[in-house]
C-alpha cells in the first residue's frame, strides 16, 4: 500500500475534506493507496521529512506550514518556487519535491466552474499568507489587468504584491473595492474589515473557506447582491492536481465531490 497524506496544524488537519476526497478517488479506480492525516503541532520541517524518510508517497500542506514546507523538501517545482509556499509534496527515490497547486486549483475553479473571465479583469485578494501569495501568482498568469492584495501586514503585502507587475497594496481595514469585479478572502476571518457596502451587484466574492458552506462574508456579499462562491471548488481542483502528480492518472472529480458534499452534509 502506497501512503499519503495531509500535514499542517491540528485544527486545520482535524477539520480537513481531503482524507474524504482523496480516499474516495482512491477507492473508485482501485488503487491500493491511503491518504491520511498528519497533525503537527511541533516543527513542521523536521516532521515532514521524518514523513519522508518513513516511506510516505506524497503529503499536502495545509495552514500553517505551507511556507516553512519549502523549507523542507530536496527540490522545488515551479508552482512553489516563486510564491516561496508548498501545499504538495511528492517523494521521487526518496528525494521530496515540493508543488503549489493552490493557485491553478483557484483559476480553473473561476475559469471552469464559475465562469469568470480573468484575462483583462480587476481582481482584490484580501490576505497577505502562503494562499494570497499562491492565487496572486497564479491569477497573474492566467491575465488580470490589476490585482490588488488588501492586508493588514502591509509590509507581507507589499513582499507578495511585488511578485508580479500588476500587484498593487492597499490596507485592509475599510478597504473599499471600487472598480474590482472579483473579490477573494484569503484570510480565516470569518468576515474581513472592508467597506462591505462597496461590494455592488454582479460582483463575484470567494472565500477560500469551505466551512461552513456559506460563510459569514459570503452572506454579507449575498446581502449586497454578489455572486458568491465558497472554497469547495477551488479544493477539488487542487486536490485532483495533487492527486495526479502523485499517481500519474486523472482522478473522477464528480466521485470526490460527491464525498465531500456527503461529508458537508453530515
Amino acid at each position: 500500500m502506497h501512503l499519503v497524506g495531509i500535514v499542517g496544524g491540528p485544527r486545520p488537519v482535524g477539520n480537513s475534506l481531503s482524507p474524504c476526497i482523496q480516499n474516495a478517488a482512491f477507492a473508485a479506480l482501485d488503487l491500493d493507496w491511503l491518504y491520511a492525516a498528519f497533525p503537527v503541532s511541533g516543527d513542521p520541517v523536521s516532521a515532514i521529512r521524518g514523513l519522508v524518510d518513513h516511506g510516505v508517497r506524497g503529503l499536502n500542506v495545509t495552514m500553517p506550514h505551507k511556507v516553512a514546507a519549502a523549507d523542507a523538501v530536496d527540490d522545488l517545482d515551479s508552482s512553489a518556487a516563486i510564491p516561496g509556499c508548498v501545499n504538495t509534496i511528492q517523494v521521487l527515490d526518496g528525494r521530496a519535491i515540493g508543488y503549489n497547486t493552490d493557485g491553478d486549483g483557484l483559476v480553473l475553479f473561476l475559469e471552469r466552474d464559475v465562469g469568470f473571465v480573468l484575462p483583462g479583469s480587476k481582481v482584490a485578494i484580501l490576505g497577505a499568507g502562503g494562499a494570497a501569495r499562491s492565487a496572486l501568482i497564479s491569477l497573474a498568469n492566467a491575465g488580470c489587468e490589476q490585482i490588488t492584495v488588501a492586508a493588514r501586514d502591509l509590509y507581507k503585502a507589499q513582499q507578495i504584491a511585488g511578485l508580479v507587475s500588476v500587484g498593487s497594496v492597499r490596507p485592509l481595514e475599510g478597504f473599499s473595492i471600487g472598480e474590482t469585479s472579483l473579490v477573494i478572502n484569503a484570510t480565516s476571518l470569518p468576515v474581513p474589515p472592508i467597506d462591505l457596502d462597496s461590494i455592488k451587484p454582479g460582483v463575484v466574492v470567494m472565500d477560500m473557506a469551505y466551512r461552513p458552506v456559506v460563510t459569514p462574508f459570503m452572506q454579507a456579499a449575498r446581502e449586497r447582491g454578489a455572486q458568491t462562491h465558497g472554497g469547495l471548488g477551488m479544493l477539488l481542483q487542487q486536490a485532483c492536481l495533487s492527486f495526479e502528480i502523485w499517481t500519474g492518472i486523472k482522478p473522477p472529480i464528480n466521485v470526490m465531490s460527491a464525498a465531500a458534499v456527503a461529508n458537508l452534509s453530515e
